[in-house]
């Protein structure tokens, strides 16, 4: 076997003190990722007064809730020694100790297939088992979404992902049939397994990625 390895300086765009998305600048700047179908990512930050950390991307307000708690919990308007670089400063120094500035992220996805869009392809066929294992939490959801008294989840969520152009195949991603069972097999080892309304067997999962394909 071929150990392949890659080693590369990155500078990221300048930005004013805040949460600020750096994914896509850093995924831009190693095209040769494309070329690693396992492996691990590790990012290190030359910086003592920034940091790194993994959080919600979809909404933006979790960067300005993140802001405000760590600037409650280390202010600026308190006795502090090391000061001749400005009040902030010191502050800087703090909050990146504490989310730390280094980043150890896996490498390996089906196909180099987004997880959201996976997600997408399978969520009405998930969705519609995991009623008939939890009906109350069904119902629950269907009154958050302002639907009928047993409307079918997967008939909506399916129809919902038609409205937004996504895809529903898995086949539409690459993936082969013949890798369902090794599929199966590893979600039901899986940690996240015991997380489900029940616990599902590998012929289980087998079914919802035939369905999705």
């Amino acid at each position: 076997m071929t150990i392949r390895w890659l080693q590369k300086p990155l500078t990221l765009t300048a930005r004013r003190r805040g949460f600020h998305l750096v994914t896509e600048e850093i995924l831009s700047a190693i095209p040769e990722l494309e070329g690693f179908s396992v492996g691990l990512l590790h990012l290190f930050l030359l910086h003592t007064s920034a940091s790194l950390s993994i959080n919600e991307n979809a909404d933006p307000d979790v960067r300005k809730d993140m802001e405000t708690v760590l600037n409650r919990i280390v202010t600026e308007n308190q006795p502090l020694t090391h000061t001749l670089e400005g009040p902030d400063d010191m502050p800087a120094h703090v909050k990146s100790s504490v989310l730390g500035c280094s980043l150890s992220v896996p490498i390996g996805a089906l196909h180099h297939a987004h997880h959201g869009a996976l997600t997408a392809a399978v969520m009405g066929n998930v969705t519609r088992l995991n009623a008939t294992l939890a009906p109350q939490k069904a119902a629950r959801l269907r009154q958050a979404m302002s639907l009928p008294e047993g409307q079918d989840l997967g008939d909506f969520l399916n129809g919902l992902c038609d409205r937004l152009g996504l895809s529903r195949r898995l086949r539409d991603f690459g993936l082969q049939q013949s890798e369902f069972a090794g599929l199966a097999a590893e979600a039901e080892a899986s940690g996240f397994n015991i997380t489900n309304p029940k616990p599902l067997p590998a012929e289980a999962y087998l079914r919802l990625l035939e369905e999705s394909w």
